[in-house]
């Protein structure tokens, strides 16, 4: 529970708002090639009271996501390059004018091995958050990003002394 107070200029709110519980549950198959996940979580805003000019609701996200390798042991360059793809989908938790919408993210993404023991990961997401129903704001964003990951065993040689 967070309780707001007085401030210097005036109040904000006499009312309690509620942190809400939430509730997932993701799963994952991950054959020799390809890897399959969903994930599903559920936060209940709605413990909340309506406010004058909106009102919370329970928000759900379902997540889905794919990636396929076709082998991460060869000598073949290409064959341990990973490619990846998902989407996200997630309901607001306030309805404002009396609208509700879903938040979208598309993404996709590459692996590119180096050094045995490294990879570069190239990964590309469009988002689209709000509506444009009934006067409110949706914003478009496109990101691209780019990150390294370093695979060792640490502190090896102090174990094999």
């Amino acid at each position: 529970i967070i309780n707001t107070s007085l401030d210097s200029l005036h109040t904000i709110s006499e009312r309690p708002y509620y942190i809400p519980e939430k509730v997932g549950i993701g799963v994952g198959v991950k054959l020799p090639r390809w890897e399959f996940n969903v994930d599903f979580e559920s936060a209940y805003w709605s413990v909340n009271e309506k406010e004058e000019n909106y009102e919370y609701k329970d928000r759900s996200i379902v997540s889905l996501g794919v990636a396929y390798q076709k082998d991460r042991t060869s000598n073949n360059y290409f064959d341990r390059v990973a490619i990846r793809a998902g989407a996200s989908f997630q309901s607001n938790y306030i309805v404002v004018n009396e609208t509700n919408y879903w938040n979208q993210t598309y993404a996709i993404g590459l692996g590119l091995p180096f050094n045995r023991r490294g990879v570069i990961n190239l990964g590309y997401r469009y988002e689209i958050v709000g509506t444009d129903i009934n006067k409110l704001v949706m914003e478009k964003s496109y990101t691209f990003s780019i990150s390294f990951t370093f695979k060792d065993i640490w502190f090896r040689q102090g174990i094999y002394r």
